[in-house]
């Protein structure tokens, strides 16, 4: 019962308003950490300034063109400037309140800044605004190699709100939300990225239907979770999503999942892929009860640098709650 006290306090501090932070600091982890803006890679900084100058000017010459605040808040959040971001994304809601893409891009802050029940009020938002209307894609402000648009608006709206439920706990709700992004999606990325999260959910639902005994109930999910990866293939046509398909396949049993993450570590064990790596596998030994396992691989993701990245995110929230069960 303790546990499950400090577990609900420790999510209920995800809805609260920042405590105040030292000059420059974005917010405090789940773990006591305080993180300001992360680093960009070297040689972007000039032009990520630039463009956010520009961005910002378009907005200020036109404070009610909806797509030039949207851009300016985007390129805020490209230098970490989260916290300012979330601000520009709430007076976007004060002047367009019926534009999804305001609640969308602000709940995804609220995700940055660990305040997810917050997150899941504005995704949800952002869900009713859409509906029976026609997608849109999203064009991306940090263009692949390719040069590809890969996600759409409501591609990315279901996908945030599902991860918004995961990262509090309602793996069912996240399993139905992925569910509703895999219908939006439009290529190989986009196919990878859901199997991958709905096998994470359902693998999670399964865990706990099972450790209350609903035997039937995890034997549907798993049954769901098979469903999902049944058609990821090694040689899909993927542009971006690289770390999102090899943990479709590791769920697959199409790769040994250790083995990934010793391949991620060599590549770049500071960066956002590695923190999707490591908690992807980690979390898939934690699905086994490998608690230990998942523990140390938490554990790694959390010392690297981005601690914006949604694994970072989704580690500190699974060490927290071991941390919270002891």
């Amino acid at each position: 019962m303790r546990s499950a006290i400090v577990v609900g306090l420790l999510l209920a501090a995800c809805s609260a308003p920042p405590a105040e932070l030292p000059p420059g600091a974005q917010v405090r982890g789940l773990l006591g950490d305080t993180f300001y803006p992360p680093p960009v890679a070297e040689g972007q900084r000039e032009t990520l300034e630039q463009q956010l100058l520009e961005a910002r000017a378009r907005w200020i010459a036109a404070p009610d063109d909806a797509d030039a605040l949207i851009w300016y808040g985007r390129r805020l959040g490209y230098l970490g400037r989260f916290v300012e971001a979330v601000e520009l994304f709430t007076e976007g809601i004060q002047r367009h309140p019926d534009d999804a893409r305001m609640w969308r891009f602000r709940g995804h802050r609220f995700i940055t800044l660990r305040q997810f029940e917050r997150a899941v009020a504005d995704l949800t938002r952002a869900s009713q605004l859409i509906a029976g209307r026609p997608d849109e894609v999203e064009p991306s402000g940090t263009p692949n190699a390719a040069g590809i648009d890969l996600d759409t608006l409501h591609e990315n709206i279901w996908y945030h709100l599902a991860l918004a439920r995961f990262l509090l706990g309602d793996f069912e709700g996240a399993l139905a939300d992925w569910e509703r992004c895999r219908g939006t999606v439009r290529n190989d990325d986009g196919r990878a990225m859901c199997a991958y999260w709905i096998a994470s959910a359902a693998g999670r639902a399964a865990s706990a239907a099972a450790s209350k005994g609903a035997m039937e109930r995890a034997a549907a999910l798993l049954a769901q979770q098979s469903a999902a990866l049944r058609d990821i293939r090694p040689d899909m046509d993927i542009v971006e999503y690289h770390g999102y398909h090899r943990l479709a396949l590791a769920w697959a049993g199409r790769l040994p999942p250790d083995e990934l993450v010793r391949q991620q570590r060599v590549e770049d064990q500071d960066g956002v892929d590695f923190a999707t790596v490591g908690f992807g596998v980690g979390h898939w030994h934690l699905c086994r009860g490998e608690t230990e396992v998942a523990r140390k691989l938490f554990e790694e993701v959390c010392r690297g640098k981005s601690w914006h990245a949604f694994g970072h995110i989704a580690a500190e929230v699974e060490l927290a709650r071991m941390r919270a069960a002891r």
